[in-house]
């Protein structure tokens, strides 16, 4: 009966969510588009200056994703002017051609030279017009990259200050390495790396200074819940594991009155729940705008195109799932990122020391944090197809291995001595 009702309660947010979600949208799909469009306008020269995918510093973990950013601004500044509000906010229609990349219609798009037909992009909420649409009417595309080095570097420093002032200063090189995994000299410059950089910080943030309500009753399990459901609103498909994995091991740190196996049960509950927010929010999205506009063709579309992310083959040709995991690697340990690697394997020597070399009470006591630690691989495994063909950016879900090695390595003796 106890499970029977959180269950339904879990359900009745996720409904909720779904029509909040919406609501949202229309919301802003009201806003005029022309002070958008001028803003848009105004810097669609930085894409052709810079291309469509980037590489700073020479190396693909630096990598900049303007194919996804110049799609992301055009559907902030498209209007069909046929199509109803709520159709719009449902479908997110954009301008498309089959021979030009996004940024390179946008360019057109803006100038009125484009050549196009109408079209959808209805499986994901795109949930990030939400905040970009409000935004450009104020600012361009280069004023949202300075916004992104201001608030991002703030985050960084809330998220030091909390950890000093909540006793966890152990956990600051953890942190700071992992977020040096992430490259955020370069994130700063993609709004489609950006929305899981903000969402994992302030859910951090949420744990350090919400630990001591969220503990009681389910609260734990409902705010991963609602981490799932954001999750999935406001990212196309990213490194979404990082928003779970990042709070997750900041919770693992706090909590002194388990032992490691009602720890790891409660990390695989705690997960499962985010993974009920994050995957009911997307089929909610199908369903709802399905059934609202009468057209069951967006959950075939949306089943096809998970059946082609989730499979092993790349334009007819077989991948591995494990070339998948080898290639996220590959990428994510190569500069700054082999050297939080190697951090890694030097705190869980100095882990092992200071529990005098008990290897198993160290595994032991680690051992929800390698569960953790083990989240991006699996999602790697699972969506092999989109971890290969985006390995340039996917590598950043193992920002979340990272912190939960150090981690298990920073605290080992108190998690040994229980």
């Amino acid at each position: 009966m106890k499970y029977g009702k959180l269950f339904l309660q879990m359900l009745a947010v996720l409904v909720l969510s779904g029509v909040l979600g919406i609501v949202l949208l229309c919301l802003v799909f009201r806003i005029p588009a022309a002070p958008l469009y001028q803003h848009v306008k105004d810097t669609a020269y930085v894409f052709e200056i810079e291309g469509t995918w980037p590489v700073r510093g020479g190396r693909e973990a630096n990598k900049l994703d303007n194919y996804t950013d110049a799609l992301m601004l055009t559907n902030a500044v498209f209007q069909k002017e046929d199509a109803s509000l709520l159709d719009r906010a449902l479908r997110v229609y954009f301008p498309w051609n089959e021979r030009q990349t996004p940024d390179q219609l946008l360019r057109d798009y803006v100038r009125g030279e484009a050549e196009y037909i109408p079209g959808t992009y209805s499986r994901y909420w795109h949930g990030y017009l939400v905040f970009l649409k409000p935004i450009l009417l104020f600012t361009n595309y280069l004023g949202i990259r300075d916004i992104n080095r201001i608030v991002q570097a703030a985050l960084v420093l809330a998220v030091l200050a909390a950890l000093w002032i909540r006793g966890q200063r152990r956990l600051i090189l953890p942190f700071l390495l992992s977020i040096a995994y992430l490259r955020p000299a370069f994130l700063i410059y993609s709004m489609q790396y950006s929305d899981i950089f903000y969402l994992s910080l302030c859910a951090v943030l949420g744990v350090l200074w919400g630990d001591g309500y969220l503990k009681k009753g389910n609260r734990y399990f409902f705010y991963f819940l609602i981490l799932g459901i954001i999750t999935n609103y406001v990212d196309f498909l990213t490194y979404p594991i990082a928003a779970l994995g990042m709070p997750l091991v900041t919770w693992l740190a706090l909590e002194k009155d388990m032992d490691w196996a009602g720890k790891l049960a409660h990390v695989i509950g705690y997960a499962l729940s985010w993974a009920a927010g994050y995957f009911g929010m997307w089929m909610g999205k199908w369903i709802l705008a399905a059934g609202i506009l009468k057209d069951f063709g967006i959950i075939e579309d949306a089943l096809g195109q998970a059946q082609i992310r989730m499979s092993s083959v790349r334009d007819a040709v077989p991948i591995t799932r494990s070339g998948a995991v080898l290639a996220n690697i590959r990428v994510g340990f190569e500069g700054i990122g082999m050297a939080a690697g190697v951090a890694a394997v030097l705190v869980l020597i100095y882990g092992l020391w200071k529990v005098r070399w008990s290897i198993w009470q160290f595994f032991a006591g680690s051992l929800p944090y390698f569960a953790i630690a083990l989240m991006p691989v699996a999602w790697y495994l699972v969506l092999a197809n989109h971890s290969w063909v985006h390995a340039f950016f996917t590598y950043k879900a193992l920002g979340v291995s990272v912190y939960a090695i150090l981690c298990a390595g920073a605290v080992a003796k108190p998690l040994c001595a229980r």
